[in-house]
């Protein structure tokens, strides 16, 4: 069986789990949503928490540009067909830790998608690499080393 890039085989879907700020910086059109196909460059489904999904619905109230981009990001959730898992956690980053390791310990295949620096190194000290906004030349980097 052939293997892309991310280790899995073909017809294995990848599992990105993606954050609160991760989905804020694509309805800021900072990120593209087709750039995650050049990035994870395999077959995947977005994934993301009940809590995220809390967490950006109590930033969308108000009239300020926040509210305004949390409110996109929650659209975003249906047009990408992100799947919202439930997750017993407290916060966002709980959550997305919690649901990492289950995924992990089912021998899914995971990428967290994060800008978050003390999320992304949570999650590397797990073996799970992570997908964020490298600020040089605004392009999405996979971060492999699970050790920095």
């Amino acid at each position: 069986m052939e293997t892309d890039r991310l280790g899995a085989s073909q017809g294995v879907k990848v599992k990105v789990v993606v954050d609160t700020n991760f989905l804020l910086t694509m309805a800021q059109g900072v990120i593209a949503p087709s750039s995650l196909n050049d990035a994870i460059n395999a077959s995947y489904e977005l994934i993301t928490t009940n809590a995220v999904v809390k967490e950006l619905e109590a930033m969308s109230k108000g009239g300020d540009l926040l509210a305004r981009e949390a409110g996109f990001a929650l659209k975003l959730l249906e047009r990408l067909g992100v799947q919202v898992l439930r997750v017993k956690a407290g916060s966002a980053d709980e959550s997305i830790l919690t649901l990492t390791k289950e995924l992990v310990q089912n021998g899914d295949r995971v990428v967290v998608a994060t800008n978050d620096k003390n999320l992304r190194r949570s999650v590397r000290r797990l073996g799970v690499p992570t997908l964020y906004l490298r600020e040089e030349g605004l392009r999405l980097e996979i971060d492999w080393n699970p050790l920095l």
